[in-house]
């Protein structure tokens, strides 16, 4: 699930608890059809919401990373900057190289421990 880029939601949590089902999802939060081939019954609320805080904890985490995947931009846009940093023989201090760190500077990692994960 690429660590939630998308915004988790209820059926996030419903799928990572029980992957083999197929179901669907009531306006009132029930289910309106339910099948799993290993017999699993389908998961409480309860179970569901802890499911749902544990991985919203990791997406809140991972925002550094999709603020970096739009301040990086297109590939094209970064392959044509290295190529230009190559043939012009500057990388070190080129216009790439300080195109990722001010992304990176704008956008750090999270200090701390990083939650666990839920798969």
């Amino acid at each position: 699930m690429k660590q939630f880029y998308e915004t988790p939601t209820i059926e996030t949590a419903v799928r990572l608890l029980r992957p083999n089902a197929s179901f669907s999802i009531s306006d009132q939060y029930g289910f309106e059809y339910w099948e799993d081939p290993t017999g699993e019954e389908p998961p409480e609320f309860d179970e569901i919401q802890a499911k749902l805080k544990a991985i919203f904890k990791i997406w809140e985490w991972n925002t550094y990373q999709r603020e970096r995947t739009d301040g990086y931009g297109c590939i094209c846009d970064q392959l044509d900057m290295l190529y230009k940093d190559i043939k012009s023989g500057n990388l070190e201090n080129g216009e790439w190289v300080n195109h990722i760190d001010s992304v990176k500077k704008e956008f750090p990692k999270p200090t701390g421990t990083k939650p666990p994960s839920v798969m």
